[in-house]
């Protein structure tokens, strides 16, 4: 919501930067007493290495904080929103806190989790505002496993034809490395939670997009995120181990609190994507131009259209909603020409049929031949003259 604002008087969990500014004399003295006093350069080693760890632990403490789309202040210093790249939903115990994680790691401690989805929409980090990533792991298929088990049966089998005891060693640790790593990449998966849908991307596989509306439910069973389409088998994504200091009991319960807030900020994105697709005044509002430059508004539809190639979008509208608003017989002149300019950024020579086809059936001439000038018109200048256009019109 533009313009929003969150403040309040709160614990807030960070590193302490001001330990840093010691770290650099520390390690240039220990560097010293290793070159010119040997014997106790052991010992100089062990403060140096005490005042490094330290500064890597958080300190906790009640700060004022103000949150708006400029990032959060603690204190009045600025953690500017472009060093945040997710907030993430955490229990401890009976405390609630909102996680920013990117360039540094803050936690905020509140008191609910309504105040936690106000601080997130205040920054700018709720589902209808942007694109969040999530690390996971898929589980091995029957498939995968059984290339993996072949792989390594051939080169038992090739091994003895190599002539030496020494190449034959070689080549089965070879293989064996690269059937783990193999085997460590199928299970690796980033969780893109958008507007309209979800994109999972895999280093061996290609990128699969899921929109919202072909989802069933979406629920988090211990540490994993269960995604369960209308018909077919759910897909289990589960949240991997950190490898923090922690008993195991400890790790899967912050493994399952993340999976839980996982699943709640996908429930989010379909809940906003299903408001906005029926919603045309909130089409019309994304799509206006209000007291922009031509300049301006085409630099806003060009992002508009970025993120929608990519199945997502970052300010207001999806992929498939700008499609609607493009072929709609309802919605005015002006915003079908906006969505259509808006998907010319990264348009597929598919997909221009499609808006080739929703200009030719519209009865008024001059609508028609400026929604077929946005597909022709290459020139950035010539687009201006057809955006003020637009606008005299």
């Amino acid at each position: 919501m533009k313009g929003e604002r969150w403040e309040r008087d709160t614990i807030v969990r960070a590193l302490s930067w001001r330990r840093w500014r010691w770290v650099p004399l520390a390690i240039a003295g220990a560097a010293a007493t290793l070159l010119w006093i040997k014997p106790l350069g052991g010992l100089a080693g062990f403060p140096v290495f005490l005042l490094v760890a330290r500064a890597f632990m958080p300190d906790e403490r009640r700060a004022r904080l103000v949150a708006d789309r400029d990032g959060l202040r603690i204190d009045g210093k600025l953690f500017p929103r472009r060093a945040i790249a997710k907030a993430l939903l955490r229990h401890e115990g009976p405390r609630t806190f909102v996680a920013l994680d990117g360039r540094r790691r803050v936690d905020v401690e509140v008191p609910s989790n309504v105040e936690a989805d106000a601080l997130v929409r205040a920054l700018g980090l709720d589902s209808e505002s942007s694109v969040m990533e999530f690390a996971l792991t898929d589980p091995l298929s029957g498939i995968t496993v059984a290339s993996l088990l072949a792989l390594l049966v051939a080169a038992v089998a090739v091994a003895p034809h190599l002539g030496s005891v020494l190449g034959a060693i070689l080549f089965l640790a070879l293989a064996i490395l690269v059937g783990a790593a193999a085997a460590w990449l199928a299970t690796r998966v980033v969780l893109r939670v958008g507007a309209d849908g979800l994109v999972m991307r895999r280093p061996l596989r290609r990128d699969v997009f899921v929109p919202h509306s072909s989802l069933a439910n979406v629920r988090a069973d211990d540490d994993a995120v269960i995604l369960e389409p209308p018909k077919g088998r759910p897909l289990t994504l589960q949240v991997p181990d950190r490898g923090t200091n922690s008993d195991n009991a400890e790790k899967l319960a912050r493994r399952a609190d993340e999976a839980a807030a996982i699943a709640r900020r996908i429930l989010q994105a379909r809940r906003a994507f299903r408001e906005h697709a029926s919603d045309e005044g909130a089409v019309a509002a994304v799509l206006d131009r209000g007291d922009r430059s031509a300049r301006e508004w085409l630099g806003e539809l060009r992002r508009l259209g970025e993120g929608a190639a990519g199945t997502f979008r970052t300010i207001g509208l999806a992929r498939a909603q700008l499609f609607e608003v493009v072929e709609s017989t309802t919605a005015s002149a002006r915003d079908r020409i906006a969505a259509a300019i808006a998907l010319r950024t990264r348009i597929a020579d598919d997909e221009k049929p499609r808006i080739r086809v929703a200009a030719e059936r519209c009865a008024e001439p001059e609508l028609r031949e400026r929604m077929l000038r946005v597909l022709e018109i290459e020139d950035d200048e010539d687009l201006e003259v057809l955006v003020d256009e637009m606008r005299s019109r």
